[in-house]
């Protein structure tokens, strides 16, 4: 095989996967091969599966279908040995990517992994295994590439795709406009997670949130895929939240994410955490995070955590920015409480506005360049074989 093999194992992955390797791509045939979702194959990827089949959080969660997971990486494996890629491209999803470097890497393929695992924030152990997998560390957070100093791993900070994707201070109205929100109340972001698992465990909640604040707020949930939509549809107080004007919005094939017209739109967000959380505070809206899954996963979790914050904005800002509601206190009532706080305290809105945007400078970098430089520095035969 004379192309790479690429693996985004889940939609955030996807995206971000798609934003920082499309310069490389473009300039370097043939197409790549591997595991993605839509983004991915919009840049020319060939996807043998697609993303959302892995797709699980949290210990419990995984090992119920673990049997599956590691089919589908025996059968990638496999391929992959029988017909070696140039090179491999691990995008985040590290507990599937580390063991399918690790084998390539010992078979002579090189390895490249663009977002470190968070050893900063938990699992630190894993640097072994990091440095036995990857040859290449590409990092999105500014402080991560020092953390490889000394393992014999090459790391770089190239700074996170999203940061020059989104732009600074986002105006709302003409989201709003294009969204048909129109009637002027403020507008609430519901972003319930794209995992079921996740869904299962705070879409309730969060349409109770809606229908509770249906006469302060407009609110929408954007559904990056037709999945995420007919989950969110079976939930048991759907029917209540649309009758109430609750908008649920599909993502148009082939336009720029949905979820992102909705936080420009957005005042304030309430979000599971994750992905979605960063990208909210990207666009400057203030937001709540919310985290809950099953007592033994938080248990065992956070036995592992080296960090006081479950939520991105405040793990890279090493501070409360974004208030979390975690396990117990993830409930309507108390979403409801802290939501009405944000739209009412106009100074803590203003100053959680103000340190988005130093998180958001921080961040930000040519990304797409970044990496296509690095890897084509690093790679400079892959191009004519």
């Amino acid at each position: 095989m004379s192309r790479w093999a690429v693996c985004a194992g889940e939609a955030s992955g996807d995206l971000i996967g798609a934003r920082g390797l499309e310069t490389f791509f473009s300039r370097n045939g043939p197409a790549p091969v591997g595991i993605g979702g839509p983004r991915l194959r919009e840049i020319g990827v060939e996807t043998w599966f697609d993303c959302s089949e892995l797709s699980v959080r949290g210990y419990v969660e995984t090992l119920r279908q673990l049997p599956r997971i590691l089919g589908i990486r025996r059968s990638f494996l496999d391929r992959l040995t029988h017909s070696p890629p140039v090179a491999y491209f691990g995008i985040d999803a590290p507990d599937f990517n580390l063991g399918i470097e690790e084998a390539l890497r010992a078979s002579g393929v090189s390895t490249v992994q663009f977002v470190s695992p968070a050893i900063w924030a938990w699992r630190a152990n894993r640097i072994e295994k990091i440095k036995r997998a990857v040859e290449h560390m590409l990092c999105i957070f500014p402080f991560e590439a020092a953390l490889y100093k000394d393992t014999g791993v090459k790391a770089l900070f190239v700074g996170h795709p999203l940061a020059s994707d989104i732009p600074f201070a986002p105006d709302k109205q003409p989201a709003r406009d294009r969204l048909g929100l129109t009637d002027g109340r403020p507008v609430l972001a519901i972003l319930p997670g794209s995992r079921a698992s996740e869904i299962a465990a705070l879409g309730k909640d969060f349409l109770e949130v809606a229908i509770a604040l249906a006469g302060e707020f407009q609110s929408v949930i954007p559904a990056a895929t037709p999945s995420i939509e007919e989950r969110i549809q079976s939930l048991p107080n759907w029917p209540l939240a649309q009758a109430k004007g609750v908008r649920l919005l599909p993502q148009p094939q082939g336009a720029p994410p949905v979820s992102h017209l909705v936080m420009q739109a957005a005042d304030i967000g309430l979000v599971a955490s994750g992905t979605a959380a960063l990208e909210m505070a990207l666009f400057g809206r203030p937001h709540l995070i919310a985290y809950r899954v099953p007592w033994l996963t938080y248990r065992l979790m956070k036995a592992q955590s080296q960090s006081r914050f479950i939520g991105l904005p405040n793990i890279i800002l090493d501070a409360q920015v974004v208030p979390e509601y975690i396990q117990e206190n993830c409930n309507a009532a108390e979403l409801i409480k802290g939501i009405q706080g944000l739209q009412t305290h106009a100074g803590l809105y203003e100053s959680t506005v103000e340190r988005f945007s130093l998180l958001h400078s921080a961040l930000q970098r040519d990304t797409p360049s970044l990496i296509s430089d690095y890897l084509e520095d690093a790679f400079k035969s892959c191009a004519s074989a």
